[in-house]
């Protein structure tokens, strides 16, 4: 058997082929799991899977890259009796089976399910943890070197000690440097990162492995989806979300999405079974969009677990205010704003707590990416739900966590000379000069706020350019639209253009009449052709 090479990525056009692997211990646990009736589910539903039981798989995985090579596998969904397992011992196996183990999906469904609900009940949430797993497992984009971060394993059994190495591996995000716009000046990524893990080296971001935690904060604060982090990646994320709220899924019912802290895993069972969990390394990762976007697909509600212990600095503030934005805009349309919710860690034994509103009519008729972190989805999320219900009036929502900007120009301040257009990482500006004129054009749909284009601005501290962190409706359905036009003198000698007018007009009232044969000079040639002209 080989190992598996860090640097396979599976992009394929075929199928991948999922192997879901089930502990036999979850038949015995609390009121048991209906082991077989799971099993003839998926045979039924998606025969692509090859499923199969294995004796105590939580603490002796010893065969498994065996059955993974046997049957072809290239993803792997375990469904364990606990939280804790054999990590470095799986993921040993997992690499000589030729799998990256990076993709590996691991469900508690023991603390989840059997050891949390009645049997029936805990069977069909199973199901649908299981199934949104497989989802995942499929939207995996494969890791490459940069993404591998070997760590000391916090528990390690005699066996595994003697024959395994004493590490695991977790994933890391990396830079997509195709995408990347750093060389012009674009420094989000780094801003996001709480460990200064992040800094920009020549143009290029660079990674510190060392100072990472894998909080997640850097990949969905990119607007051009340039940081990949595997195992979190908005692909994968929808895939899971959209597989656990298939209405063909399992019969649990209502159901919503309970976003959760993965340092809290514990207390996510202690809530209704129909919250269906989908654990985070950390919820500050997650853009309001995240939480707007289950509304669109069928789930009743929204909730967010954050850890039951302490955030890292500043993560519960960016936890509660992008909840309070996505409260206040369904506030706005005359939903309820409680289809947003934080939900209090609950340090007790399992139960029913806060089951998802059964009077609510979700909405669920979303096509499209719609997990994107890029402000065009954010855009498109919140139009279609001032669509689905659409308030009296065009909504204008400025709030300081909003996930889009609004950029105002002043156009007699403004002198066209188009930094903010050429640093804008989204390109919610744009700036071009065509037929003698100067113009910038404003997208409101793809403004994410992040204020890059103020410190570019020469004349910024006279007003020339504003921002609001907010939305306008009427501007988002609007899309790209002028909001600075300018004629733009012409060379005299070679008819070449100089500049736009209120650049020069501001550029003489700077040189005042201390010497009006250099103003002749700028205001008449070109760059080319001053060198030829002398002054009067």
């Amino acid at each position: 058997m080989r190992s598996a090479s860090f640097g396979e990525r599976t992009l394929g056009s075929r199928r991948d082929r999922v192997a879901v692997l089930l502990c036999a211990e979850i038949s015995r646990l609390g009121e048991g799991l209906d082991v077989p009736g799971i099993l003839q589910w998926f045979r039924e539903r998606d025969p692509a899977v090859a499923l199969h039981t294995l004796p105590d798989l939580c603490h002796n995985p010893e065969g498994l890259a065996r059955i993974l090579v046997g049957e072809g596998a290239t993803r792997v969904v375990l469904g364990l009796c606990r939280r804790r397992y054999e990590e470095g011992e799986v993921q040993v196996q997992v690499r000589k089976a030729g799998i990256d183990p990076l993709g590996l999906e691991v469900v508690d469904l023991g603390g989840l399910c059997a050891q949390a609900y009645p049997r029936p009940e805990a069977t069909e949430k199973a199901k649908i943890l299981l199934a949104g797993s497989v989802a995942s497992a499929r939207a995996f984009p494969g890791s490459s070197p940069a993404n591998v971060k070997p760590y000391l394993l916090s528990r390690l059994s005699r066996r595994s000690f003697l024959r395994f190495p004493p590490f695991g591996y977790r994933a890391v995000p990396s830079v997509e440097r195709e995408r990347c716009v750093a060389e012009v000046g674009c420094t989000l990524c780094v801003q996001a990162c709480p460990y200064d893990a992040l800094e920009v080296v020549d143009g290029e971001v660079k990674l510190e492995k060392s100072r990472c935690t894998s909080c997640g904060l850097c990949a969905t604060a990119c607007p051009l989806e340039a940081i990949l982090f595997p195992g979190y990646t908005p692909g994968q994320v929808e895939a899971r979300v959209r597989a656990m709220l298939d209405p063909n899924t399992g019969n649990l019912q209502p159901r919503g999405i309970l976003f959760a802290c993965s340092h809290g895993q514990e207390t996510a069972g202690s809530w209704h079974p129909g919250w269906m969990p989908l654990f985070l390394p950390s919820l500050a990762m997650a853009p309001p969009v995240w939480f707007l976007a289950p509304l669109l697909m069928g789930a009743r509600a929204v909730g967010v677990l954050p850890c039951p212990g302490d955030c890292p600095q500043g993560h519960e503030e960016i936890i509660q205010g992008r909840v309070r934005f996505c409260q206040e805009l369904l506030e706005r349309v005359g939903a309820p704003a409680g289809l947003v919710q934080i939900l209090p860690p609950l340090d007790r034994p399992p139960g029913r707590d806060g089951e998802p509103p059964r009077e609510w009519r979700p909405w669920g008729d979303l096509d499209g990416s719609a997990f994107s972190p890029g402000p065009a989805t954010m855009a498109r999320i919140l139009l279609r739900i001032l669509e689905v219900s659409p308030p009296e009036k065009s909504v204008v929502l400025e709030h300081p966590f909003s996930p889009l900007g609004i950029v105002e120009i002043q156009e007699d301040i403004c002198t066209g000379c188009g930094m903010c257009g050429r640093t804008c990482p989204s390109k919610a500006l744009v700036f071009e000069e065509t037929e003698g004129q100067a113009l910038l054009h404003f997208d409101a749909s793809l403004c994410t706020a992040c204020g890059q284009c103020l410190p570019v601005c020469p004349e910024g501290e006279r007003g020339a350019i504003r921002l609001r962190r907010g939305f306008d409706q009427k501007r988002l359905q609007e899309g790209k639209a002028v909001v600075y036009r300018e004629a733009v003198a012409r060379c005299v000698a070679c008819g070449a253009p100089i500049a736009p007018n209120r650049m020069l007009e501001r550029v003489m009232a700077l040189l005042g009449n201390e010497d009006p044969s250099l103003q002749t000079v700028l205001t008449r040639y070109c760059t080319s052709c001053r060198s030829f002209q002398r002054a009067p």
